[in-house]
């Protein structure tokens, strides 16, 4: 048969660059080698007084030895990469823990995250927090009161027991003034602002479960799909994280609590909501107006709805989800709002101001944990930007390590913001053939391999996370002790706050280091200094070097930043 064949030519798939069925470094052990050789003969060339500036120079120059005792961690640490470094290679990516569990998530259910060991104690600074001296309280009727302890607020008994089996023995300075506005003032709507780590969770939970708690004694009854309160989170990690905190405060109380975020199978959620009830709804945007649309939960009852992170609410992937559930349930009941976040721009307010009563509390706290966060900032060339974090991250184990005597070094919890969700998977191999397990978390991964990273971290498993602002608001993260912002983000003064805020939460001390890239973040040092200000904390002499260098005369052509 003469003429042109069409071939049907197969597909190129990961596994003919993969191999499967055993997990192996992406490295081979002679090109681990030759990046030994490499690190080793270029630390000693690094101009430290010119990439490390601002406070790091001067003690990593101390800690280290640099002339006699620095080495790459690949000298030293004995990294099992058949339990850490799972790797695959899908569309041409290199991509970091892609081989795990696929697949829905089940609401952190057994995740270590959840667990009472992954709670965060008070550390030797919570008594900063419980001080009223920074906190302010405008609005409302004028009168308004703060407590010291929660036996001073009509709390129920079963509450103060389930807070105390929690470790929860005073409340903070935010807690201290919300708590008996929401029960005693109820039919006020209240918004929060104070700095991560404060306790704003427990804040709005405790009166919303007094006042529940009060409706049900009293005899009031509503449908098992038709929820008292509604809370709204921006991340799914955060909304599981709310739920399991409230179900831990109303726990021995006829008070019952719904979880439903996306990539929970909607089935299994109507029959958990028809089956144990939802007086406390905890969603995510897209999800509650899936519920909404399909009247699967009915929002007649509903007395209270808390924005968490609201400042996120309003943006426009999660506004347009956020927004028109607002306008219905105001127009059909009468309901309050708590809006809860760390930070609050002036657009945010006004938006919000649309919605909340005339007479509403405005309660704001510090804008940033000054006592408990020490910050580094450095400025690097782009091109040296992976070699300083290798640095860094050495600098972190050596200080961690040195009386230790075991075979392998122990990496203390780190986690490291980046942009862009490529640079994630990047970094976490990268530094994982480096002799330094990581893990990658960005909005990419499946629901489960989200879930299976979290459990991974907190179980101590992998020690480095390099993920994106997805695990940047809310989550509380236990013996967190060092966050790397590798890139400044673009929402400078808002998303700086709340991935420092991952590290010296509820009065324990950590430490961030900031990587500013010549080249790159000049665009938002305006902001960056307004945002170190606002941590009380001195400028850097190159920011403002640089901030001073972009002040340009005014003309026809050029105009002053």
């Amino acid at each position: 048969m003469g003429g042109w064949v069409r071939r049907n030519r197969r597909r190129t798939r990961a596994s003919d660059f993969c191999d499967f069925s055993t997990y192996r470094p992406l490295f081979s052990e002679h090109q681990r080698n030759q990046i030994f050789e490499k690190y080793e003969r270029e630390s000693r060339q690094i101009d430290y007084d010119f990439y490390l500036s601002f406070q790091l120079s001067a003690n990593l120059a101390t800690n280290m030895n640099l002339d006699k005792q620095y080495r790459p961690i690949v000298a030293r640490t004995d990294t099992d990469f058949n339990e850490c470094a799972e790797m695959t290679v899908g569309n041409g990516i290199y991509t970091a823990r892609m081989t795990g569990p696929t697949g829905k998530g089940n609401g952190l259910i057994g995740n270590a995250h959840l667990s009472k060991e992954n709670r965060i104690g008070t550390g030797d600074n919570f008594e900063t927090l419980r001080s009223t001296d920074n906190i302010t309280i405008d609005g409302g009727a004028g009168s308004f009161r703060l407590i010291d302890n929660f036996d001073d607020c009509d709390i129920d008994k079963q509450v103060i027991i389930n807070l105390k089996k929690l470790g929860i023995d005073k409340p903070t300075a935010v807690q201290r003034g919300v708590i008996p506005i929401a029960i005693e003032e109820f039919q006020r709507d209240i918004v929060v602002q104070a700095e991560t780590g404060s306790g704003k969770t427990a804040a709005y939970l405790i009166p919303i479960i007094c006042n529940i708690n009060t409706f049900k004694q009293s005899g009031l009854t509503a449908p098992a799909n038709s929820p008292y309160s509604v809370i709204v989170t921006p991340t799914r990690e955060l909304a599981a994280q709310v739920a399991h905190e409230a179900r831990m405060i109303c726990k021995r109380m006829n008070i019952s609590v719904a979880l439903s975020y996306g990539q929970m199978p909607m089935g299994i959620c109507r029959q958990n909501i028809r089956r144990d009830g939802c007086d406390i709804l905890v969603a995510t945007p897209g999800r509650l107006i899936g519920h909404f649309e399909e009247r699967s939960i009915h929002f007649t009852n509903v007395k209270w709805v808390v924005l968490d992170e609201a400042d996120q609410m309003f943006d426009y992937s999660l506004g347009q989800f956020v927004v028109p559930f607002l306008k219905e349930v105001k127009r059909n009941s009468f309901i309050r709002i708590f809006a809860f976040s760390a930070t609050f721009t002036a657009a945010v307010m006004r938006t919000m101001n649309c919605y909340l009563e005339p007479e509403h509390f405005i309660i704001t706290g510090r804008a940033a944990p000054k006592d408990n966060i020490k910050q580094t900032f450095i400025k690097v060339l782009p091109r040296k930007k992976r070699q300083l974090l290798v640095e860094v991250m050495n600098h972190i184990i050596q200080k961690n390590n040195k009386k230790s005597t075991a075979d392998r070094w122990r990496i203390p919890k780190t986690i490291v913001f980046v942009d862009t969700k490529f640079e994630t998977n990047y970094l976490a191999i990268y530094l994982t053939n480096l002799g330094i397990p990581c893990i990658s978390f960005n909005g990419d991964r499946t629901q489960k391999m989200r879930e299976k990273a979290i459990d991974d971290f907190s179980r101590g498993i992998c020690s480095v996370m390099i993920c994106t602002n997805v695990c940047a608001r809310g989550l509380n993260m236990k013996d967190v002790r060092y966050v790397i912002n590798y890139d400044i983000p673009f929402k400078c003064q808002e998303m700086f706050m709340h991935r420092i805020g991952r590290t010296g939460r509820a009065g324990n001390k950590g430490i961030a280091y900031t990587f500013f890239e010549l080249g790159r973040d000049e665009e938002n040092v305006e902001e960056l200094i307004s945002m170190i200000e606002g941590c009380g904390l001195p400028i850097p002499e190159f920011i403002q070097k640089i901030a001073q260098e972009r002040v340009r005369p005014m003309g026809f052509f050029h105009h002053g930043k």
